[in-house]
């Protein structure tokens, strides 16, 4: 299941972290298409080398508070009416760490984060909308969950994303 966490990051990362986001989307440094479908919208991803400062900076802070080491951390932009359908993330992923970095964000703007424990997708679930320096915590990528589509004029939807994989 999901674990929340207010406040994962101490103010100074994140607000390193929102600028280096902003600047790497600004300055299309290294920007990849992540998910790019008819149906889904266009997700894109900027993936954080692991000699980078930033990335030793994340990943000690949040392998010091939390359970997960990361080993693969990125930064995600979901483009107004992208969605991301129902899945578990696969195996080798121990666990992951979303984390939001819009500094406003509107319920109307859709983007939430639905999931459950289930192994089908119930009739309720839970959902949480994005919330500046919000962590979602997952392990072992069991929980099915989805983002519901972002509205036509959200902004861009920032999150970083990281993963713990198999040695």
């Amino acid at each position: 299941m999901f674990r929340i966490v207010s406040y994962i990051l101490p103010d100074e990362l994140l607000k390193e972290s929102i600028a280096y986001a902003e600047n790497a989307l600004k300055n299309n440094d290294n920007i990849s298409i992540r998910h790019d479908f008819d149906k889904t919208g266009t997700v894109l991803m900027h993936r954080l080398s692991d000699d980078h400062i930033l990335f030793n900076k994340l990943k000690q802070q949040i392998s010091t508070s939390t359970v997960i080491d990361p080993t693969m951390i990125g930064f995600n932009y979901m483009l107004a009416g992208s969605t991301l359908y129902w899945h578990k993330d696969k195996y080798p992923m121990l666990g992951s760490v979303t984390i939001y970095l819009n500094k406003i964000w509107q319920k109307d703007w859709g983007g939430s984060l639905m999931y459950t424990d289930k192994e089908d997708i119930p009739d309720k679930v839970e959902a949480l909308f994005p919330q500046l320096n919000v962590g979602v915590l997952q392990t072992e990528g069991k929980t099915l969950h989805h983002v519901t589509p972002t509205s036509k004029d959200a902004p861009i939807r920032m999150t970083i994303q990281m993963f713990q994989h198999t040695p």
